[in-house]
Parts: C-alpha cells; sequence; structure tokens
C-alpha cells in the first residue's frame, strides 16, 4: 500500500534584503536551471523513493486562488501571479483571485501552518516565512486539490513587511506551479530564504522547463 505523503515547502525572507507538458508547442531552451521534483518515498515490494514532477494542465487554468484579505495580501498574491505569468510566454499558466475558497485550486492564509506535516523544508525565521502543504492523497501520483500556502509575519510591524510578504508570496506561488524544491542559489527566488524582488534567469528556467516536462502528478479535487 502506498502511504499518503505529504511535503510542507516553506521560505523565510530575510530581514536585511533590498530586495504542460504541452505537445503543440516549441520545447524551450533549457538554460539554466534548478531542480523542481517532488521526491517521495514510498513502499512498493519495499521501501523506494520516486521523483515526480507536477504543473497545472490546461484544463484547470486559470489556477482558481482564494487568498485571506488582511495586511494587503490579495495585492502580494496577484503581484506573484503577474511574476509567473509573464515568465512563462506561450500561456502555460495563469491564475485569478476568487472569492470563495470552496471553488479554490489554491488556499493561502496569513497564519502559520499546521504542526502535522512530516517532512519540512524552511529557512529560519526572521521578519516574514511561508510555507506551502503538498499532499499526495492516496498515491504518490496525485496532488490533492486545493493547495494549501501559508505566508505569516514572524516581526509584525517590521518595516520591509510589505516586501517581505510581496517576497514570500511569489516564492509560495512558485511552490504551488509544481516548484517542490529550494533552489540553491541564494539569488533566486524560490531559494529557502529568498531576498529576490523578481525572477531571476535559474527561476524562469526553471519554471518553463517543468511545464514542458511531462508530469507525472495530476490534480485530485474541486
Amino acid at each position: 500500500m502506498i502511504p499518503r505523503s505529504r511535503l510542507l515547502l516553506g521560505a523565510t525572507f530575510v530581514a536585511l534584503a533590498a530586495a504542460l507538458a504541452c505537445s503543440d508547442m516549441v520545447s524551450p531552451t533549457r538554460g539554466t536551471r534548478y531542480d523542481w521534483r517532488l521526491i517521495v518515498d514510498y513502499d512498493s515490494a519495499g521501501p523506494r523513493l520516486d521523483t515526480l514532477s507536477f504543473h497545472w494542465p490546461r484544463n484547470r487554468l486559470p489556477v482558481r486562488i482564494w487568498v485571506e484579505d488582511s495586511l494587503e495580501l490579495p495585492s502580494r498574491v496577484r503581484e506573484g501571479i503577474a511574476l509567473w505569468k509573464g515568465a512563462l510566454l506561450y500561456g502555460e499558466w495563469d491564475g485569478v483571485l476568487v472569492s470563495d475558497s470552496a471553488t479554490a485550486d489554491v488556499i493561502v492564509r496569513l497564519t502559520q501552518p499546521p504542526p502535522q506535516i512530516p517532512i519540512r523544508l524552511a529557512g529560519r525565521v526572521l521578519s516574514c516565512s511561508g510555507a506551502t502543504d503538498v499532499d499526495t492523497v492516496g498515491t504518490r501520483f496525485e496532488l490533492a486539490v486545493p493547495v494549501r500556502a501559508y505566508i505569516f509575519p514572524t516581526i509584525p510591524g517590521a518595516a520591509d513587511l510589505t516586501q517581505c510578504l510581496r517576497t514570500v508570496a511569489a516564492h509560495e506561488l512558485g511552490h504551488t506551479l509544481g516548484l517542490f524544491q529550494h533552489s540553491s542559489d541564494s539569488l533566486d527566488l524560490m531559494f529557502s530564504e529568498p531576498t529576490a524582488r523578481f525572477l531571476t534567469e535559474r527561476d524562469v528556467g526553471t519554471i518553463t522547463n517543468a511545464y514542458h516536462f511531462t508530469a507525472d502528478m495530476f490534480p485530485v479535487g474541486p
């Protein structure tokens, strides 16, 4: 039996920072990139590891995103949507904010994540942090929808809070797009302690590659 696997991907904003598989498309130049795929363990004739890729299929676009209306978080998420949408030149991904969380593919809350997730990737807690909960349902080939992301100020009232929320919202949104690992380069938005205001060439190369790579996981839910 394949166990239900859940992964929490987190990010911490550094306070001192200045800042489908689509067969009908031309495959992009791969360029520089980091690994984005989800690594899960499973038990089938003995413990094993699998490396899985996910991207939102065309028939699920635009991805419906519900955002808690606090600290101007919806505006920060809209900015993140614009960043990632702009990186994918063939319309491979799009997102839209919705008012009803019951219809959402992604839910973003301004709160600490739940404690029961067994695997957690996160940096040190500074002025603002985030996490994304990836639930592979009953098999490792399914992604439970809605995907849940959490963004929370760890130093309320910090001078850099607006930029903190902007950076972490864009970072967590990247996880909900299917970037299930962190970059090892501190300049990238998908670094575990991001300071970037914009996507780097490596971020763009990675998300482009991910959306032109055959997906192993598929969204399951409303």
